[in-house]
């Protein structure tokens, strides 16, 4: 006996596998607000080599996402601040991502 699926069953059949065998459902982990602190203390954790990625918008909000996982956000006193404070340190310390708007 020959099984003969059409191409379009065939894509419906791939689609239908995928699907039930996805890891659909569960408990999503919660996200936690990132924490606000003073911008001295943000660039503490900037010369401990502690921030994976930096984000500064106009409005000088610095978002700094951590190596440890966590969010801290700061207010620089003035532009581009953060930019000064990076200047500052050794290449090996500094975030591998660093985004402006």
């Amino acid at each position: 006996m020959t099984l003969t699926i059409a191409p379009m069953r065939w894509c419906c059949l791939i689609v239908a596998i995928s699907l039930s065998t996805s890891a659909c459902g569960g408990k999503a982990k919660p996200v936690a607000a990132p924490r606000a602190m003073s911008w001295p203390d943000a660039q503490r954790l900037l010369e401990k080599c502690r921030v994976e990625a930096l984000e500064q918008t106009h409005s000088r909000l610095v978002t700094l996402t951590l190596r440890s996982g966590g969010t801290a956000v700061t207010h620089e006193p003035r532009i581009d601040d953060v930019f000064r404070t990076l200047n500052r340190l050794p290449r090996n310390c500094r975030p591998s991502t660093v985004a402006t708007e």
